[in-house]
């Protein structure tokens, strides 16, 4: 005879160890797949359709970075908690690293995707809930990303926890704290940008990227006061990439910050050569600056590089920068600004309106430039007026001393309520479109005057 109870007790909690996680005793990505496999033989046979929902918190990290790895421990307890209490006990719930969780949904008769998304939104309004942590009350938000297993995809697994991370990457993606459900076109996206993000890095030295320069204009005079220096990106096998799809993916890996040090010296170049060719009054240039480039402890000595090398007048050279970049970390970017001014360049907001700045915001930065979103700009002159929102942004420019530029303007209209109601510069297709460095160059030292021109259909 021999007692084999500890042996085998020892050998229950090495087989839950290898499917659960160690901190929340929720299931493992081993134990997960499982379940979703099985789920989707048992679809087979009954015809109804599990969903998988991947979930990231927003804004985890900040408590780990404040308060502690043990606090972030305990926060990702009570998360877990919130998970298993939310769901059906046929569902599963798995934490697949940092914070990382998926949810098997395991259908039931009469369940429809409109459920799903149901049981995402209330898990998302769970996980928003405050928390006590470290004795402190803090809050995180959630991204969710929604698959139901009746789509298109090579039914496993892997290829539904994929899709679910897809769908999740552009909830992230589209400002963090929803819920999106994945679609099929979303695959190609996604195979898309991997390409890109795989080639980016190479792109800079390989010379696929250049900027471009589109005519800032006085609407007085239709002279051209300056130019905004634009990326593009020109990919061997894909062709012309846009900003918008690029930059973000930049920002993502940190290549923007070497590839804005190299807008840079490109823009402060071209101004100098303008100058250096006879231009009387020389144009000057706006260089976008990115978030990532903000938080840099490395932008102010770029910057200067820039300006040394280049041997440009530093009132020559304006850094745009968008709400977004300012209000992240305010205090932050009010002490890199004021260094950035100390050198002597000119600071504008891009895009202002759209953002989440307010007055005592735009008050702590030495901002010289609003700039009016074209989205604003697209408003003006459908009924024949001004829009109420255009005039208090021109409005709170004149009380704050500041110049406007508006972007976007593409009818004689939107320039001529523009200028009616002060606003000093424009720049948009009525004008000109962005112009590649030659054309810039010939333009820039004739001392142009452009006026308005057929906008493309």
């Amino acid at each position: 005879m021999q007692d084999v109870s500890e042996r085998h007790r020892v050998q229950d909690e090495l087989a839950h160890q290898a499917f659960h996680d160690g901190l929340t005793g929720l299931a493992n990505r081993a134990l997960f797949d499982d379940r979703v496999a099985h789920a989707l033989t048992r679809t087979g046979r009954t015809g109804l359709d599990p969903a998988v929902l991947s979930l990231d918190l927003d804004g985890f990290k900040t408590v780990n970075d404040t308060l502690g790895h043990p606090a972030g421990d305990d926060l990702l307890r009570q998360v877990a908690g919130r998970l298993r209490d939310g769901v059906r006990p046929a569902d599963t719930v798995a934490r697949l690293g940092g914070d990382e969780f998926a949810v098997l949904l395991e259908p039931g008769p009469g369940d429809h995707v409109e459920d799903h998304l149901a049981v995402a939104e209330r898990l998302r309004a769970l996980l928003c809930a405050p928390y006590e942590v470290a004795g402190r009350v803090v809050r995180v938000g959630v991204s969710i990303g929604l698959v139901c297993a009746d789509l298109d995809g090579d039914g496993t697994a892997a290829s539904l926890l994929r899709d679910a991370d897809t769908a999740l990457y552009r909830a992230k993606a589209g400002g963090k704290g929803r819920v999106v459900s994945f679609e099929a076109d979303m695959r190609a996206e996604l195979l898309l940008r991997t390409r890109l993000a795989a080639d980016l890095p190479e792109a800079l030295a390989a010379g696929q990227l250049r900027l471009v320069y589109q005519p800032v204009v006085h609407l007085g005079s239709g002279a051209v006061e300056g130019f905004e220096a634009l990326l593009r990106w020109q990919h061997p096998l894909l062709g012309e990439v846009s900003p918008a799809v690029f930059v973000p993916i930049a920002e993502e890996d940190g290549s923007i910050e070497s590839i804005g040090r190299w807008a840079l010296r490109e823009a402060c170049g071209a101004a100098a050569s303008w100058r250096d060719d006879g231009a009387d009054p020389a144009p000057g240039v706006a260089v976008n600056v990115s978030v990532r480039q903000l938080r840099s402890p490395h932008l102010v000595d770029d910057v200067a590089a820039a300006l040394t090398d280049s041997g440009l007048d530093p009132a020559a050279l304006c850094l745009e920068l968008t709400e977004t970049a300012l209000v992240h970390d305010t205090e932050q970017a009010a002490r890199a600004l004021h260094r950035l001014r100390g050198l002597g360049v000119r600071l504008a907001v891009d895009d202002f309106g759209t953002g989440y700045s307010s007055l005592t915001h735009l008050r702590q930065f030495p901002v010289d430039v609003l700039k009016v979103d074209r989205s604003f700009v697209a408003t003006i002159g459908r009924d024949g007026a001004q829009p109420r929102i255009v005039e208090g942004l021109l409005e709170l420019a004149r009380v704050m001393g500041l110049s406007v530029v508006a972007e976007g303007v593409e009818t004689t209209e939107q320039r001529d309520l523009l200028r009616d109601e002060g606003c000093q510069s424009a720049q948009g297709w009525l004008f000109a479109r962005a112009l590649e460095r030659a054309a810039a160059d010939e333009l820039a030292i004739a001392g142009g005057v452009l006026g308005p021109v057929a906008v493309p259909s």
